[in-house]
């Protein structure tokens, strides 16, 4: 089963009564039962780098809740001529472009049948790929970043999510600030909302949502960010004088690569003949050198910048009131080499157990 955005509690609730594996997506709300005190077991750690694995090739069938747009490898999945795909929707809602069956309503578990070993092998292979991630600062793991960066993009958004309790939310922007915290969202307390603007314009909006968050539902909101989703609604740091007070503690962790990190990943960054680096930079990197810290001043809106994992630590165990802003400096071209090695490392883990 995929949990998309905004699947919901229902999405978890088949998942365990049909003894699926449950693919959920960070703001899906879907980790767990309404009431529960623990992410569900069904929820497998890190899917999307399963799905470039062996178990991936005995999916025959794909059940979806929500709007599953986050990864290539869950759409490639969607896509494969021998998958087929049943959406569960709401009214209007119309699900993944390519869909051979679209329900309404409840569906009943007791109609299906799954091997009794399928959820168990997901489960394994989830882990194994969680011992990966839980090395991926390590040397071992081949991934660990240069001695002139002490914090990887994913161990900054697995600190924020440990710094969470029940009683707060999360904002994460749109590009790699979800796609790491995908990673490691299964670890948030049940109970913390995540939100997530997604669809054309995700980028936009991040700051001003926080905001809202915080305000409408009275809880302490972390935000995860990168650079230019940040500048893209750095205006909303402007709160007015009088509603200030009414804004719970808003922190918002902004990992600065210095551009368009989310390009490393992709196609333009690759071996591309006669596609240089410069060019690359030029129409795809296109660093700003804006001073975060100069902004925020602008706006009397604190801020720090933290270069190690301690320093993060303690600014994630003591947010100010109101808005505040914590800029983790980064190198954006570590980006490819991490995600090959982290894919290559889960991988090869899998092969050796099978």
């Amino acid at each position: 089963m995929v949990a998309g955005d905004g699947a919901g509690p229902q999405a978890t609730v088949l998942a365990e009564d049909a003894g699926w594996p449950l693919f959920a997506e960070p703001s899906s709300g879907a980790f767990a039962r309404p009431g529960a005190t623990k992410v569900s077991l069904n929820a497998i750690p890190a899917y999307r780098l399963l799905l470039d694995t062996p178990v991936a090739q005995h999916i025959s069938r794909v059940i979806t809740f929500g709007r599953p747009t986050l990864s290539r490898p869950v759409t490639a999945l969607l896509n494969r001529p021998d998958v087929e795909v049943i959406h569960v929707a709401r009214p209007g809602e119309a699900g993944p472009p390519r869909v051979h069956q679209r329900l309404e309503g409840r569906v009943d578990a007791s109609e299906t049948c799954v091997h009794p070993d399928w959820l168990r092998i997901w489960q394994h292979a989830g882990a194994a790929a969680e011992q990966i991630l839980d090395s991926a600062g390590s040397d071992s793991a081949g991934v660990k970043p240069s001695h002139a960066q002490q914090l990887s993009p994913l161990r900054v958004a697995e600190l924020a999510v440990q710094a969470c309790r029940a009683e707060d939310a999360m904002v994460v922007a749109a590009s790699n600030a979800v796609r790491d915290l995908d990673l490691v969202a299964h670890r948030l307390p049940p109970g913390v909302p995540v939100w997530a603007n997604r669809g054309l314009a995700g980028i936009d909006g991040t700051i001003g949502t926080a905001i809202g968050v915080a305000v409408g539902m009275r809880r302490r909101t972390r935000v995860l960010a990168g650079d230019l989703a940040f500048l893209h609604d750095v205006g909303s740091l402007s709160v007015p004088q009088m509603e200030r007070a009414a804004v719970p503690a808003v922190q918002i962790i902004v990992l600065n690569d210095d551009g368009g990190g989310i390009f490393e990943l992709l196609e333009p960054a690759g071996q591309v003949p006669g596609f240089g680096r410069d060019t690359f930079e030029r129409f795809f990197g296109t660093p700003h050198g804006n001073g975060i810290g100069a902004l925020c001043a602008g706006f009397a809106v604190p801020h720090v910048v933290v270069r190690d994992e301690d320093g993060l630590r303690a600014q994630l165990a003591r947010p100010p009131a109101g808005v505040s802003v914590v800029e983790v400096g980064l190198d954006r071209r570590f980006r490819r080499r991490q995600a090959a090695r982290l894919q290559g490392a889960v991988r090869t883990r899998l092969r050796a157990q099978a």
